[in-house]
């Protein structure tokens, strides 16, 4: 029900660009919907019009809401998820209920529905509904159905803080540490929500709060208010006291202050410090050198700058090659080229933010496709990733095609996969350099599809010929059914385009069935290969260049 402190006065607020439907129809499918929120977006999921319990439920007046992405009503590690449903719903005209989790105090699940409706002038208007949970819902389900958040916290986290310049806020990072945390990492979910939910009850309104890895929280607020790091981390110890499991919460408090830092140095660190943590906690913080902040980071930049260059001048890495196959008959389709920093250099995602950080990584992409064409050179057909920095880039752009066009290779012999370790700014040039690239006869593929919201716009701005599904919806697929419904919306939203699927992490026989049931067309993982050097291939097999772009 309605709270009366939410039921707006006529007329609703609203864009008048967005109110093609008349207030006799709005006030019927809120009703039909037996919803709490109706909300009406452009195709790109901009909110123009907003009515409903939006005050008790976020703490908002709905007029606060226009012009605002849709996504800021929903937790950070839900939204992939709604990119999903929004390109679900502007392709199929129908997004089903489907559960997902709110960006409320209570950090609480609702049910999201969607109508597509023509708009004026043949624009599409997206009617959107939340709804609460069906009653007798079991929380255990509710629990079960969330997604691996990880990169959904990093990037909602990243576009807070570059959609507030000057008023950076403050970000505070837990730790669960002992038995509990093995518990964690041994796949008890239920523990890991509800610790969850223990620190969204004490975030503050507008604050964003989430899971970023097993047993890793964040918690980022906005404005000076104090931080109320230490009444959450109380709260999650005493919920694991409360369930008998032993364990403690580390918790400690990030400097935001990016005075004197550009958009991007202020995005490649906070990517920096939040992946640090994601992978290794605390100490792994430490020893990144951002234990001090993100102005920390221009120190470490500053300081490996020229040890990198110079390590990618001079090769000191190489690429190991995992083949992807067709699922239906299990014939060799391509390698993915996979960086290897030698030693003593750090993994490759350290190595590789380090990179990014210091703006090196077009010689790096650079680097790693002559490698690459040169590998193709002995007949084999092989894919190589470049950033979304990379691919914007007018100079990268004309050195790329300078590798390429010398090869002299025949069409479809070299792949290239299009990653989203930053955020692609300018589409356009990255539209024009995947458009050059497929002139000469070399396919292109979005990189790990679904892991965060903006693969949806690339797969709208973007030719491509292939759309690599990231690998934890694969996994996810393999217990809840609405990750496999997820997928099949992924695939659906693929085909239309003409581009054709790929999915990562395949381990079993039974993930090749799951995934064929879907529709999937390839697959890779240690059931067909680890990664390793390129076998030797015959004369006949160096013949059959495939996968050229149409």
């Amino acid at each position: 029900m309605v709270h009366p402190a939410d039921r707006p006065a006529p007329p609703p607020c609203g864009d008048p660009a967005l109110t093609s439907l008349g207030g006799r129809e709005r006030f019927v499918a809120f009703a039909f919907a037996s919803a709490e929120c109706l909300i009406e977006t452009d195709a790109h999921g901009v909110i123009g019009f907003a009515i409903g319990a939006f005050r008790s439920r976020f703490g908002r007046e709905p007029p606060s809401l226009i012009g605002k992405p849709v996504s800021c009503l929903v937790a950070a590690e839900e939204h992939a998820m709604l990119s999903i449903g929004i390109a679900t719903l502007a392709g199929r005209g129908r997004l089903p209920p489907s559960l997902i989790r709110l960006n409320d105090a209570q950090h609480s699940q609702a049910v999201l529905s969607g109508l597509a409706l023509p708009g004026p002038e043949g624009q599409m208007r997206l009617c959107l509904t939340l709804a609460p949970l069906p009653a007798g819902l079991p929380a255990a389900t509710a629990c079960a159905n969330r997604l691996p958040p990880g990169a959904g916290f990093m990037r909602a986290a990243e576009a807070r803080l570059l959609s507030a310049p000057g008023t950076p806020g403050r970000l505070g990072l837990l730790e669960v540490t002992g038995p509990a945390a093995a518990q964690i990492a041994a796949g008890d979910v239920a523990l890991g929500g509800a610790l969850a939910s223990a620190l969204a009850g004490h975030a503050a309104p507008g604050s964003l709060a989430g899971s970023m890895a097993p047993g890793k929280f964040g918690l980022l607020q906005e404005g000076t208010d104090t931080l109320s790091l230490e009444a959450a981390a109380e709260a999650m110890s005493a919920l694991l006291e409360s369930r008998g499991v032993a364990g403690g919460i580390t918790r400690l408090e990030l400097p935001l202050d990016a005075e004197g830092m550009s958009d991007t140095d202020t995005a490649r660190a906070l990517r920096h410090a939040l992946g640090a943590f994601t992978r290794a906690g605390a100490k792994g913080l430490a020893e990144s050198g951002m234990g001090e902040g993100l102005q920390a980071f221009l120190g470490v930049v500053a300081q490996r700058r020229g040890q990198y260059r110079a390590a990618i001048a001079e090769r000191r890495f190489h690429l190991d090659y995992q083949p992807i196959v067709s699922l239906a008959d299990r014939k060799l389709h391509h390698y993915e080229a996979l960086l290897r920093p030698d030693a003593p250099l750090p993994g490759v995602e350290e190595f590789i933010r380090i990179v990014e950080g210091a703006g090196l990584s077009e010689e790096l992409d650079l680097a790693v496709a002559s490698v690459a064409t040169e590998a193709c050179k002995a007949g084999h057909s092989i894919a190589f990733n470049i950033s979304g920095l990379s691919a914007q880039s007018p100079r990268f752009r004309k050195a790329l095609i300078e590798i390429v066009d010398r090869a002299r290779l025949p069409p479809g012999r070299l792949l290239v996969e299009l990653t989203e370790s930053a955020e692609i700014e300018d589409e356009g040039q990255a539209a024009a350099t995947i458009a050059a690239l497929r002139e000469r006869g070399i396919p292109a593929c979005i990189d790990d599809f679904g892991a965060g919201a903006a693969s949806f716009r690339y797969l709208r701005a973007f030719r491509v010929d292939h759309v690599k599904l990231d690998g934890s919806y694969v996994q996810a697929a393999a217990t809840q059914e609405r990750e496999r419904s997820f997928i099949a919306s992924m695939i659906d939203l693929a085909r239309a385009v003409g581009a054709s699927t790929v999915a990562e992490r395949i381990e079993t026989e039974d993930d090749v069935a799951r995934m064929r049931a879907l529709g999937v067309d390839y697959g890779q993982g240690w059931l067909f290969g680890r990664p390793g050097p390129l076998p030797t291939l015959s004369l006949a097999m160096r013949r059959a260049p495939i996968g050229q772009p149409a």
